[in-house]
């Protein structure tokens, strides 16, 4: 296998993934949504009975904490889906991938010499038709004398 079957290969590698993490993402936002739910949910429902002042002060200490370790759990894992979200967005589609490997094909191909022996004469015609046309276009343009 050559370089290009290699780039070939990785771009259907690289699209697939990009669909992968795009899928994990959203089910693992999902998912973190209903577990922080479920959990605030559980965690008030040992705030709403009543008692003396005492067992009040020491459940407001303990909401706190609660509160506190839901939120310290809540941003652990929101990284997981933004980082799945991320290399989604980063991983380019298919067309993109193959426009890269037509312009590397491409380059390889201008830059080589059997190119070159041609394209730089070419070049220089190209130059020489240019320069006569425009000298054309001057002649052209100047005005011509009345008598």
């Amino acid at each position: 296998m050559n370089s290009l079957s290699w780039l070939i290969y990785a771009i259907h590698l690289f699209g697939n993934l990009g669909g992968f993490f795009l899928g994990v993402a959203i089910v693992s936002s999902i998912a973190l949504a209903i577990v922080t739910l479920i959990r605030a949910i559980n965690n008030s429902d040992r705030y709403c009975y009543g008692g003396n002042a005492k067992e009040k002060e020491a459940l407001e200490l303990d909401k706190k904490e609660v509160y506190k370790n839901l939120r310290v759990t809540f941003l652990k894992w929101v990284c997981v889906p933004v980082l799945c979200f991320f290399i989604a967005a980063i991983i380019p589609d298919r067309r993109t991938m193959y426009l890269i490997a037509a312009s590397e094909i491409g380059e390889r191909v201008v830059q080589s010499e059997k190119v070159q022996s041609v394209f730089d004469p070419s070049i220089d015609l190209l130059k020489n038709w240019i320069k006569s046309e425009n000298d054309k276009i001057v002649e052209s343009m100047k005005p011509t004398e009345k008598k």
